[in-house]
């Protein structure tokens, strides 16, 4: 360990245990800094591996997450005190805006996605025209919050671009596994034309198309096996999905390495 430094990582939408924010990075840090604050929707106060668990309430109404969920993180981060502050989600923006303002300390955001194309994609907004125009003012409010930040952490290079030239200290922490990290081996049958989908598994990113492709694959042949590898965005999207397989009899297509969040 090196010299301890009070380091708080806020999230209002993803869970404690989420893999970047809580292993690559929480546990990371612990190793080098002492403890780890993290402020996350969760059932408990706890301490694990160095990081220490803030707990939140989980709110699954967007408009309670972003009026009660963010004032709760925010008073939970004042009272921290920490000397860095590193906030994932973007509706905690102008949250974190107020924190630099008023703790004077360092603040990072770090960016999980391209929101300016997810915000297009989103299913719960309805009407393309409003998709783009919220996605084009937000892209907006961003880019000009992100001046103010300390740092602006990527999880995909490709969207660098976005702050080239707004923020100075844009680091990359791509969305690679952990090398020391155990994972269960997978045994892709040399007979089987096999298909993964890796990652967090939404809607968004197109697990319905694959399972569809899945399906009109099976009629045709015997050998196609699809892995699901990679957490469920929500227990309705996991159970929906499980419910998909069984009424049209994919079982022996379909493996499912994970589970829901």
């Amino acid at each position: 360990m090196n010299k301890v430094i009070k380091i708080c990582h806020i999230t209002t939408v993803h869970n404690a245990f989420d893999t970047r924010i809580f292993y690559k990075e929480c546990k990371s840090l612990a190793k080098y800094f002492g403890t780890v604050y993290l402020i996350a929707p969760f059932d408990k106060n706890d301490k694990i591996d160095g990081v220490k668990i803030v707990k939140i309430p989980r709110f699954e109404n967007r408009f309670l997450r972003l009026s009660v969920g963010n004032f709760f993180a925010f008073a939970k981060a004042l009272k921290i005190n920490a000397r860095v502050y590193h906030f994932h989600d973007p509706e905690f923006l102008i949250c974190a805006l107020l924190l630099k303002s008023i703790t004077k300390t360092k603040v990072i955001y770090d960016v999980h996605e391209d929101y300016f194309t997810s915000i297009k994609e989103k299913k719960w907004i309805r009407g393309n025209v409003l998709k783009t125009l919220l996605a084009y003012i937000f892209n907006f409010l961003e880019k000009k919050a992100a001046k103010f930040f300390d740092a602006i952490i990527i999880a995909e290079d490709y969207y660098i671009e976005n702050f080239r030239g707004i923020n100075k200290n844009i680091v990359e922490v791509l969305n690679y596994p952990i090398v020391s990290q155990e994972l269960p081996e997978i045994n892709f049958k040399k007979t089987h034309f096999s298909l993964v989908y890796s990652g967090t598994v939404s809607e968004n990113r197109g697990i319905w198309t694959i399972l569809e492709t899945i399906l009109l694959l099976s009629k045709e042949r015997n050998d196609v096996k699809l892995y699901i590898i990679g957490k469920f965005a929500s227990e309705k999207l996991f159970s929906s999905i499980n419910e998909y397989i069984k009424k049209n009899g994919l079982e022996e297509f379909v493996e499912i390495i994970g589970g829901s969040e």
